[in-house]
């Protein structure tokens, strides 16, 4: 696959974290940094055991990879060794369409326990919430996974990413479809 040009939202105060839009060719990259910075050391993931089990961790894979395919995700980059170091995974979800259902696709589907819970862990609290009416809203953009690697964690990467998904979505919100990246 080559190289798609990433959009560039932020760099830190020292350019040495650049923030940018998830592309394809660095897909594979994003999800081993999501597998070490958010399976191995999120408190439910850790509860149910997944961080024991690497099998069930890859399990999350095909989850991550299907969510990346909407384009709403955003990587921090290294700039010294250009390397991901964080990613916030992202995806819209719309009021018509239930978001259970695509966890549900993946619960079915999973052969460890710890993936399975991990999973209706999820279902279950996006049943219990309704952000929609509240917000008078038709569609929004959710913070699935958020994952700093350990070594770079207090640095203001994870705020930063949030920020920057913040400022993709009020985008999207204002109907400009050129911040979608298309991930096959």
């Amino acid at each position: 696959m080559s190289p798609t040009k990433a959009r560039v939202w932020e760099t830190n105060i020292d350019e040495s974290i650049i923030y940018v839009s998830l592309t394809g060719d660095r897909l594979d990259e994003a999800i081993e940094v999501l597998n070490e910075a958010f399976f191995k050391h999120e408190n439910v993931c850790k509860a149910i055991g997944l961080p024991n089990n690497p099998e069930a961790i890859k399990e999350c894979d095909e989850m991550v990879r299907d969510t990346a395919k909407q384009g709403v995700s955003v990587i921090a980059i290294h700039k010294d060794t250009n390397k991901i170091v964080g990613v916030s995974l992202n995806k819209i979800q719309h009021k018509n369409t239930a978001s259970n259902e695509y966890n549900k696709m993946f619960i079915e589907k999973a052969k460890y326990k710890e993936t399975k819970t991990v999973l209706e862990f999820m279902a279950h609290w996006e049943d219990s919430v309704d952000p929609f009416t509240p917000n008078n809203a038709d569609c929004l953009m959710e913070l699935v996974f958020l994952g700093v690697l350990p070594e770079f964690s207090g640095k203001g990467i994870g705020y930063t990413l949030s920020a920057v998904s913040l400022r993709l979505a009020t985008k999207l919100f204002k109907v400009d479809k050129q911040h979608v990246i298309t991930i096959n």
